[in-house]
């Protein structure tokens, strides 16, 4: 019998019967194979870690920045001597749209 090893993750998981959630809602901003992943990860035991985010909506680092902005902002002019040192603050002095200059809007898919 040949082995085959070159399966990706959503052959593995079609390999251990998982079927695609009924409660998955495919998110058009990400690539389609994502959204399968997604769709056979979540609510599955297998991915119960704080490390792999399949169970919520895609999270993008655009987003992860503007709540630190928001959250921050009070503190940040109360402090403007501990501005420089946040890393976040210089995003709340740029409109969202130059943001790209700083960094990609990227998808968080996981924490450490």
């Amino acid at each position: 019998m040949a082995m085959n090893c070159e399966l990706s993750a959503i052959d593995i998981l079609r390999v251990l019967g998982r079927k695609p959630s009924p409660d998955y809602v495919p998110d058009p901003k990400i690539p389609p194979m994502l959204n399968e992943f997604l769709s056979l990860a979540k609510n599955d035991p297998l991915f119960a870690t704080p490390d792999i985010h399949v169970d919520r909506e895609t999270y993008f680092s655009y987003e992860a920045i503007q709540e630190r902005v928001e959250e921050d902002a009070e503190y940040w002019e109360a402090h403007p001597d501990e501005c420089e040192d946040d890393d976040y603050f210089p995003f709340s002095r740029l409109p969202q749209e130059q943001w790209h200059e700083k960094l990609a809007n990227y998808l968080h898919i996981g924490s450490d």
